[in-house]
């Protein structure tokens, strides 16, 4: 499984008139993710040195809000709106040609 669309719920329609286009759309999504999605970055730390950060999403599932607006300008966002989400990374962090310990305990927790 990589994704699944548990519920979905509208939370929010802002238009002028109902003949229009919405202005503002928010819904509720209940979300199971367990695909894999990795990112990584080149980082330059103070002192000249140079890393690489790597960060692997393993599996997220919880409760998201996406809205969609159109002012100031149109854009969309997602935010997670439940704390009891759930969230398995697994933070990698190369400097110097060097594997260093893993501090996800420093960022994340």
């Amino acid at each position: 499984m990589h994704s699944l669309l548990l519920e979905a719920t509208v939370m929010k329609v802002q238009a002028r008139s109902p003949d229009e286009v919405a202005e503002e759309l928010d819904l509720a999504l209940e979300i199971e993710y367990s695909g894999g999605f990795l990112m990584s970055l080149d980082v330059d730390f103070i002192f000249g040195r140079t890393g690489y950060l790597a960060v692997k999403l393993k599996s997220l599932k919880g409760r998201l809000r996406l809205q969609f607006t159109r002012f100031p300008c149109t854009h969309w966002s997602f935010s997670f709106y439940e704390v009891k989400h759930q969230l398995h990374h697994h933070l990698h962090l190369i400097s110097n040609g060097r594997s260093k310990v893993p501090f996800s305990v420093i960022i994340y927790r």
